[in-house]
């Protein structure tokens, strides 16, 4: 594929043009199953600290893993960039709730172990989503006002770039779709409606093949034609952009969290059918449906940490006071034990460092 300074501009028109033409044509490029599943339960509006994030659960045939919780691992004192994290449920997200331009989240594709981060052929990536605005079809917005990217395939050579793919929003926030490279340039290759609502988390699922994808909800809705792998010589330059563009702009406008990508081509997947690597739709959106439970509770508000702070000074009174209860019983108990012995006139054994011998003491 030609490289070109263009080709952002180039796919730009397309994601207008082809949305507003309603074209879910599938050219002989990359094409790829969309997973959307909604959370029912807005995030906390009030945010104090981040939520603790848990190790990721291991699954079979995940190939790489980002949390975007690197000021978790960094010194207690250290400042932390607002314009690129922000507190979550599971740690922190990325933050690319901006409409400026924005530094880019770059994650190479090839990595140091040889191993692909994104597979180049079949596989899938999985990520949750909130989004700062509503769609248009809600009647509660107007969508994020432009083109947000939430995943962009990019390779880069100097100066000149040519982007694979990538998965937008339309600017009125009604359809998700994949813009992908084709022989006669970029072009929606499968779309799919969306009525997101500003606050609440969504847990979306990119699938993709060489011979098949589909769009699905809990249930496939849709399905598409096959994709062409990305030539050997590319992956070095390749990376995948989260939440923009490769130059910053057309911002995701939302937070993305627990970023997953997964492999299609291990034989176990092949042999049960289940080319993404992802397992089977009814696990899939068990998997959603669970975590967006806990993203719903968001971060730490100032109200939970307050009832949380509350409770252990409650609970610590309780363990003093049931010490003290037990502390008066013991001096009850040798009191009573005292008196039956004679009011303390008892013999205790004792030595004598003179004789070297055990004397008596009377107490």
């Amino acid at each position: 594929m030609k490289m070109t300074n263009a080709s952002e501009n180039v796919e730009r028109k397309t994601i207008q043009t082809e949305w507003n033409r309603g074209s879910g044509r599938a050219g002989t490029g990359l094409l790829a199953a969309l997973v959307v599943i909604g959370s029912l339960l807005s995030a906390g509006s009030v945010r104090a600290k981040p939520r603790s994030a848990g190790p990721p659960l291991p699954e079979f045939g995940q190939i790489f893993y980002e949390g975007f919780d690197e000021p978790l691992a960094g010194p207690t004192n250290h400042v932390i960039d607002p314009a690129v994290w922000v507190e979550s449920w599971s740690g922190y997200a990325l933050n690319r709730q901006q409409s400026t331009v924005v530094v880019p989240w770059v994650v190479p594709l090839a990595a140091t172990n040889g191993v692909c981060r994104v597979d180049p052929q079949r596989g899938a990536l999985r990520f949750f989503y909130m989004p700062t605005w509503s769609s248009a079809s809600t009647g509660q917005g107007g969508g994020p006002g432009s083109v947000a990217r939430l995943l962009t395939l990019v390779s880069t050579n100097a100066a000149a770039s040519a982007v694979w793919w990538s998965l937008a929003i339309t600017e009125n926030g009604n359809d998700l779709a994949l813009v992908c490279q084709t022989e006669s340039g970029p072009a929606v290759c499968v779309s799919a409606p969306v009525s997101f609502q500003a606050g609440v988390w969504h847990c979306v699922v990119v699938g993709y093949g060489e011979t098949n994808s589909a769009l699905l909800d809990g249930q496939r809705v849709a399905a598409g034609n096959g994709l062409a792998a990305l030539p050997a010589n590319v992956l070095p330059f390749t990376s995948l952009v989260v939440g923009s563009s490769l130059t910053g702009g057309e911002v995701a406008s939302g937070q993305i969290e627990e970023l997953s990508t997964f492999t299609g081509m291990q034989r176990f997947h092949r042999q049960v059918v289940q080319g993404f690597g992802l397992g089977s739709e009814l696990e899939i959106a068990s998997y959603c449906s669970n975590y967006l439970t806990l993203a719903a509770m968001g971060p730490i508000s100032e109200a939970e940490e307050t009832a949380r702070r509350e409770w252990l000074a409650a609970a610590r009174a309780a363990r003093l006071a049931a010490a003290q209860a037990a502390a008066t019983v013991s001096a009850s108990a040798l009191t009573a034990t005292d008196s039956a012995l004679g009011g303390g006139r008892y013999k205790m054994d004792s030595y004598d460092s003179l004789i070297h011998a055990p004397t008596s003491t009377a107490i």
